[in-house]
């Protein structure tokens, strides 16, 4: 499925995503706060370090992808408007699938 449209994330660890089917577009932001999407499509590959911070939006249906990781270096969460959330924060840990208070609009 998509990533949740309301902030970007990071990883804990630096990652490799290897597309195998399917497409998805992959929103990030560039320096400067310039808002990019690159459409990824089967056979592509594509290396994030952990704090590289980006959203999946799946094109046409389902896609398979082998995802690598590498250590933990640290902790992961969401960018928002008003900085770096906890990722337990963002979501509802104690209810998976539930959508948690996010960015702050549902304080």
């Amino acid at each position: 499925r998509s990533d949740d449209d309301r902030a970007l994330h990071d990883h804990p660890w630096w990652n490799l995503s290897i597309l195998l089917r399917g497409r998805y577009v992959e929103h990030t932001i560039s320096a400067g706060g310039i808002n990019r999407k690159v459409e990824r499509r089967a056979g592509q590959m594509k290396f994030r370090g952990a704090k590289a911070a980006h959203r999946i939006e799946l094109i046409d249906g389902p896609c398979w992808t082998v995802f690598i990781t590498g250590p933990v270096l640290r902790s992961w969460g969401f960018h928002c408007r008003r900085g770096w959330v906890h990722w337990q924060k963002f979501t509802k840990p104690e209810k998976p699938g539930e959508i948690g208070s996010g960015c702050g609009e549902f304080d």
